[in-house]
């Protein structure tokens, strides 16, 4: 009898470590299924294109920059040099 005890007592020990293990792991989960938004792989997806976008005009920006002084340098100097 004492052992069946001793058993039960265990059962009732790993019941509440798998509650409490339960407990900690739902706000987890619910943060990855979206919890009520989208996804969370889905939302960093769309966080990494719209860096990825604005990366690519910031590319493009600095290459028109760098293309209109070099533009406005080499007016000055053909300036310069016709007079």
């Amino acid at each position: 009898m004492t052992e069946l005890q001793e058993l039960r007592d265990e059962v009732k020990r790993i019941d509440v470590k798998v509650e409490r293990i339960l407990c900690q792991l739902e706000p987890i989960s619910n943060l990855y299924a979206g919890n009520g938004k989208k996804s969370l792989e889905a939302r960093v997806s769309v966080a990494e294109n719209d860096i990825a976008d604005t990366k690519d005009s910031t590319r493009w920006a600095m290459r028109t920059a760098v293309t209109a002084i070099l533009g406005a340098l080499s007016s000055v100097v053909l300036y310069l040099l016709k007079k």
